[in-house]
């Protein structure tokens, strides 16, 4: 079958490298650079010719496709999307299947990464990189600038604040992924500053979900001192935790609820993990919360644009469950814009 193989990558990844060490010699390889005048006597890339070259290196494929060669390689950067749409028309147009490569990176053995035989600025080289499309592209499940940035605008004092725990309320100490002990934690500057805004009419819970517990990083017992540890010190700042709910792992189908000091019950949950609102709903309907309902909500966690942001995906849940509640998402990156704001 006839193939033309698309090797995508940013200046420098090693796309002619890889290109070079396809299909045998009798595979035709060209790529945007390969246009003659290019480049001037000195070597200089002409940047007012970028354009003619794309457009010449389509030309040439489509000219051998044409003429029915069986191995087809063009090693451009491809960095969006729109840049390869010519060539999958070129491909169904002449029967040809199409083979995408992605070239990353590469590495010599002493482990330094080739750079761009072309002399790239380090700035442009970088630009290509942030705006680089997934071919493959997943979609994405974290909260936008642009939701981030309504979220903000519309943000009032809450009755009731729901916090993620980790890096939210607190963080390994020195910097660490993961606490080595249960003691081994401290608040993030944004919740301190939290504490001395405190109003003392709002209500404070945590809804978290440990996944360590699933990977062996930490244990119930470890949760258990835990939320007793970090509610003495919380409540050494004045504030109080209604209720705490930690979800150890999606297996389980059961949050562990701690108040003040200890755990008190296990509630059950058709998924345990962060983002099922049955906890949101315990909250809204326990005794103190119904009194009430209607008003303002927080559900604060991280500011997550990828697809991690269990966060997110929690408070999207929640909203879409009780539409009528008066419910925004903080980033608690962001949690000092609003005290700015409100000042």
């Amino acid at each position: 079958m006839k193939r033309l193989t698309i090797v995508r990558g940013c200046p420098g990844d090693g796309k002619t490298t890889l290109s070079m060490n396809l299909y045998g010699t009798d595979a035709k390889r060209i790529a945007a650079d390969d246009m003659p005048g290019l480049y001037d006597e000195n070597g200089k890339y002409q940047s007012s010719l970028q354009k003619q070259s794309h457009e010449w290196c389509k030309k040439q494929v489509e000219q051998w496709m044409k003429q029915g060669e069986e191995e087809i390689i063009v090693h451009n950067t491809f960095t969006r999307l729109i840049y390869i749409k010519d060539y999958l028309r070129l491909c169904e147009e002449n029967d040809y299947s199409v083979h995408i490569v992605h070239s990353e990176a590469v590495i010599m053995n002493n482990g330094e990464r080739t750079k761009s035989t072309h002399n790239v600025p380090s700035s442009i080289l970088e630009s290509m990189r942030y705006g680089w499309e997934p071919f493959n592209k997943i979609p994405n499940k974290g909260i936008s600038l642009s939701e981030i940035a309504l979220q903000m605008e519309n943000l009032e004092f809450p009755n009731v604040i729901v916090f993620d725990k980790d890096k939210t309320i607190h963080r390994p100490k020195d910097g660490r992924s993961f606490p080595e002990r249960p003691d081994d934690f401290e608040l993030t500057p944004e919740f301190e500053r939290w504490a001395e805004q405190y109003d003392k009419d709002c209500l404070l819970y945590v809804v978290s979900n440990q996944r360590g517990i699933s990977t062996g990083q930490k244990s119930i017992a470890f949760l258990d001192e835990e939320a007793m540890l970090l509610n003495k010190q919380i409540s050494s700042l004045g504030l109080n935790f209604e209720r705490m709910y930690f979800a150890p792992d999606r297996q389980s189908k059961n949050y562990l609820v701690y108040e003040n000091d200890c755990r008190v019950e296990v509630v059950g949950n058709e998924l345990a993990d962060k983002p099922n609102v049955g906890t949101f709903e315990d909250i809204i309907f326990e005794a103190r919360i119904n009194l009430i309902k209607g008003k303002t909500y927080w559900i604060v966690g991280d500011s997550h644009t990828d697809n991690t942001s269990t966060d997110w995906e929690y408070y999207k849940n929640c909203k879409a469950k009780f539409p009528e509640v008066n419910l925004f998402y903080v980033p608690i990156e962001f949690l000092n814009l609003f005290w700015n704001k409100v000042k």
